[in-house]
């Protein structure tokens, strides 16, 4: 019995391990392919993208200008309706005595709601946004700024940054939240008329509600012909594609996404990694099967003895199949519904009644099935008398394949672990848990940050303190032509542009390959604040050139200095580093007074300040005040809770009218890299959970094989045999299961790998080392799991083993 019982808890266990990763696999997987799929109209909309957008060339943008989609209005008769949807940025939403910095604000027309089915839970969908300053909030939203759901009528104070006084809309409408399977998420929406979103200079997320009977090829082939047509000579054919709405979360990752979308890839990781541990399972429930029925034989004998038909043994066996399976599927259920509704992690199990249900019932007829296997057997079939003699041998292909999908998993985990410890070395900076980002920072606490500055390192819980034009990880907002030591400017040759503030480095702990990173004096935001309202071209304002040059007179005119990257020598041609020290660079900026001719001090290695799915660009970083709109402030990690006292104390000081919007470094790469997190999670966590299925199948497989093996042992032991030459010689078969399912993991995980990293621009080395410390991971498991088995029998009185029957 106590035989019996120990096969059963080791399949039981395997049976509810497979059963919960199916579960939530199907469920993650359903949820990802349903998004945007709950809109009645989803398969006949589409959202445009275009290249030769802005000065992003070559590269595809979310958002297109509004002289490209004006003629979509009356040119294309294949178009039922247009939804632009315009983000609205660096707002400040004014409740009471209250300011939060609002998020996902969207400006948009009344065609959304034709458009889009989200649900109003107050108001009307019927004449909402024909007329400007009206609002439509989600349920949360109206909760969070007034503390109750139904707002209507009330009104909302909204400014931006820049301006003085806020903005009054009126509430018309409060939406139900936005469904978590929606490819972008709005709290509020703001009116913007239809006249006016059609007419007035700005890029949108622009939306095609197209007819049914559409040949989308065909309207796609007409509007970039369209724009042929009317593109002239001397400008850049835009090239546009249209994206089913379907499409966008899982097959869209373009650099001005509404959100951070999923991945097909992320999908394809979780698919598999669940297959591998579905199929260990499935394995050792197969093997133990057949064991199981090997120790029931004698029982079946004697009923086939009594009477009992080939059915109804058969009967008996699934019967018992299911029993085993059912306490499996009660413990996996119990778990499942436990993290789903008092964790929190629900978000792991979406539906998860629908798909426990579905899963329970699959797994019900497959492992019926694997029981019934053993009585397909042709000697069991034709007489029932004679003992199956199922032997180790009877086992070892589908335990080579065990062994090999749980070692593909572990090479593959390092692999996926090495890559997500590459993104972290890669992007600049030492102890990153350390270091805080306040992002997009108002206009006017811009002109404070040497006082808050100087304040914070007053405090010695603030270890440093600089700024950046954009937070890390950004895409680089601007690039321009530059002229280098007088030669002509190309304008096809650009440079991109990174403002900085002076300590950037020594926060970052950057080091120079040539040249010097000490920036000495640079520019105040006195002469900074100049020198833009002197590059206004529209009003042609002398009067600050004049302003400006006096300034220069008064205070003396800085150096202009310059820092540039490994990838900025390549478009200069310039070969050693050294040789770039002291050249003349002048970046022909839309704003030409505030970054002049300068000189270049110091080259570094290549940043990584954006992400690392596209190649470093060249970059000339330079000290402007004005443009950091990205405070980044280094703290002592052992006092983090003081630390931020300290900040929100010093910033409430000169910021009053500004709340603070902050997080740390880690927290901001862990958003962009989202989906690699998660596939290093979800391979990491399943590949254990292979191992441990392997383990109890290899225990109960060795505990089987000794058992067999128990007269020989004994024979081996009386002819002199050691202990030790028995423990190597129930071990060796083990060890050359291993080995085989080694070499056939390797490749397979090596393929798998070398298609995996095509998603990245910098990618880990595939060296020896990790195949052998995952074969050596392998094998050591394998071992410690049969050793005990092996060191039992070894040891076992000589006597007693000859005596087994």
């Amino acid at each position: 019995m106590m035989k019996k019982k120990k096969y059963n808890i080791a399949n039981s266990i395997g049976i509810s391990l497979a059963f919960m990763i199916t579960v939530f696999t199907v469920s993650r997987i359903s949820n990802e392919l349903s998004y945007d799929k709950f809109h009645t109209q989803y398969k006949s909309i589409y959202r445009i993208i275009c290249d030769k957008n802005e000065d992003k060339d070559g590269e595809f943008s979310c958002r297109i200008s509004t002289k490209y989609n004006q003629p979509l209005y009356d040119k294309f008769t294949d178009i039922q309706s247009i939804t632009k949807i315009i983000p609205a940025q660096h707002l400040i939403l004014i409740s009471g005595d209250e300011k939060f910095y609002p998020t996902k604000v969207f400006k948009t027309s009344h065609s959304f709601f034709k458009m889009f089915d989200f649900p109003i839970i107050y108001g009307s969908k019927q004449n909402l946004f024909d007329n400007a300053r009206e609002a439509a909030i989600s349920r949360s939203a109206a909760k969070k700024y007034f503390g109750t759901e139904n707002v209507t009528g009330k009104t909302l104070q909204i400014k931006t940054q820049w301006q003085q006084e806020p903005i009054t809309y009126q509430i018309m409408a409060i939406l139900e939240d936005f469904p978590t399977n929606s490819h972008f998420k709005a709290e509020i929406l703001l009116s913007y008329p239809e006249e006016e979103i059609k007419t007035e200079d700005n890029f949108a997320y622009t939306y095609l509600l197209l007819k049914k009977n559409c040949k989308i090829d065909h309207f796609s082939s007409a509007l970039n012909h369209y724009w042929e047509e009317k593109t002239r000579a001397n400008e850049t054919k835009p090239n546009f594609l249209l994206q089913p709405l379907q499409d966008i979360h899982l097959k869209s990752n373009l650099w001005d996404e509404l959100e951070q979308n999923g991945s097909i890839n992320t999908l394809f990781v979780l698919l598999c990694g669940a297959i591998v541990v579905f199929l260990t399972a499935l394995i050792n429930s197969s093997n133990l099967n057949y064991i199981r029925f090997t120790i029931d034989h004698k029982e079946y004998t004697i009923r086939k003895i009594n009477g009992a038909s080939f059915f109804n043994i058969a009967k008996i066996v699934i019967k018992k199949s299911l029993y085993q399976t059912s306490t499996a599927i009660i413990i996996g259920t119990i778990i499942i519904c436990y993290i789903s509704y008092s964790t929190p992690y629900s978000f792991l199990f979406s539906s998860p009644i629908k798909w426990i249900t579905i899963s329970a019932l699959g797994f019900y007829l497959l492992y019926a099935a694997i029981s019934f296997l053993p009585l397909l057997s042709e000697k069991v079939k034709k007489n029932f008398y004679g003992e199956p003699t199922y032997g180790t041998q009877k086992f070892i292909y589908p335990t080579i394949f065990q062994i090999a999908l749980s070692s593909s998993a572990i090479i593959f985990s390092i692999i996926i672990f090495q890559q997500i410890k590459l993104i972290g070395n890669l992007h600049p900076g030492k102890e990153k848990e350390s270091i805080i980002i306040i992002p997009n920072v108002p206009y006017k606490a811009i002109g404070r940050y040497e006082t808050f500055k100087s304040n914070l390192l007053q405090h010695s819980v603030i270890r440093n303190v600089s700024g950046s034009l954009l937070e890390p990880g950004a895409i680089l907002a601007f690039n321009c032509p530059y002229s280098l030591d007088g030669a002509p400017c190309d304008p096809t040759k650009k440079i991109n542009l990174l403002s900085i503030d002076k300590d950037f480095f020594l926060l970052f702990d950057i080091q120079p390959i040539a040249g010097t990173l000490d920036m000495g004096t640079t520019s105040c935001y006195e002469w900074e604040n100049i020198a833009i309202k002197a590059n206004n071209v529209q009003t042609k304002n002398i009067e600050y050139v004049k302003i400006l040059e006096k300034y220069n007179q008064e205070h003396g005119r800085h150096i202009e200095k310059y820092v540039i990257n490994k990838e900025a020598l390549k478009l200069f041609n310039i070969q050693q580093a050294i040789d770039a020290i002291g050249k003349q660079l002048k970046p022909e900026f839309i704003a030409p007074y505030l970054l002049p001719k300068g000189e270049i001090i110091g080259v570094i290695d290549d940043l990584h300040y954006q992400n690392i799915f596209s190649k470093e660009q060249p970059i000339v970083l330079t000290a402007k005040k004005i443009m950091n709109s990205t405070f980044i402030i280094k703290i002592d990690p052992h006092r983090k809770k003081e630390a931020l006292q300290v900040i929100k104390k010093e910033w409430s000081k000169i910021n009053t009218e500004y709340p603070i919007d902050y997080q740390f470094l880690p927290d901001l790469y862990y958003k962009m890299y989202r989906n690699e997190y998660q596939e290093k999670n979800a391979i990491m966590i399943f590949s254990c959970i292979s191992i441990l299925i392997s383990s109890i199948g290899m225990y109960t497989l060795s505990s089987y094989s000794t058992l067999r093996k128990t007269k020989e042992v004994g024979i081996r032991k009386v002819n002199g045999a050691d202990s030790y030459q028995i423990i190597v010689l129930l071990l060796k078969e083990y060890t050359k299961w291993i080995f085989i399912a080694l070499i056939i993991a390797i490749p397979i995980s090596y393929l798998w790998a070398i298609q995996w990293l095509q998603n990245f621009a910098y990618k880990t080395t595939l060296n020896g080392w990790i195949f052998a410390l995952a074969g050596v991971i392998t094998l050591a498991i394998a071992l410690l799991t049969v050793s005990w088995q092996s060191w039992r029998a070894a040891t076992k009185n000589p006597v007693e083993a000859l005596r087994y029957e």
